[in-house]
C-alpha cells in the first residue's frame, strides 16, 4: 500500500518483551514502519497516515494474566480524541527504537 501511495506514514507500538525475544524481526520492521516503539503493553498498535487521515488498529492476540494492558480497536476514519490521548500516553511511556 505504501508503494501504491495509499500510506504515507506508519507508526508501530509493540510489546517490548516479545520483541526482545524476537530481535531478528526488528530488521524487517525498519523497512515497514517510519517509527517503531517498544512498550509494556501487550497490545499491538498500528497507525497509518495518508492525506490527513489517520487509521488506527489496536489489537491483542490473547488475554494474558499479567500486568500488561489488553485492548482492541480498529477504525476506518480518524481516531477519537480519547484514543489519540491514550496513544500519546502509551508513546510517552515507550522506547522509540526506529
Amino acid at each position: 500500500m505504501r508503494a501504491a501511495g495509499k500510506i504515507s506514514h506508519v507508526v508501530m507500538v509493540l510489546d517490548r518483551d516479545v520483541m526482545i525475544r524476537h530481535r531478528e524481526k526488528l530488521n524487517t520492521l525498519q523497512y515497514a514502519a517510519d517509527e517503531v516503539y517498544l512498550t509494556d503493553t501487550h497490545a499491538k498498535i498500528y497507525l497509518c497516515k495518508y492525506n490527513g487521515i489517520t487509521v488506527a488498529a489496536v489489537t491483542s492476540a490473547n488475554a494474558t494474566n499479567n500486568l500488561r494492558h489488553e485492548c482492541f480497536y480498529i477504525t476506518d476514519g480518524r481516531p477519537t480524541k480519547q484514543l489519540e490521548d491514550d496513544i500519546r500516553t502509551i508513546l510517552g511511556e515507550s522506547y522509540r527504537i526506529i
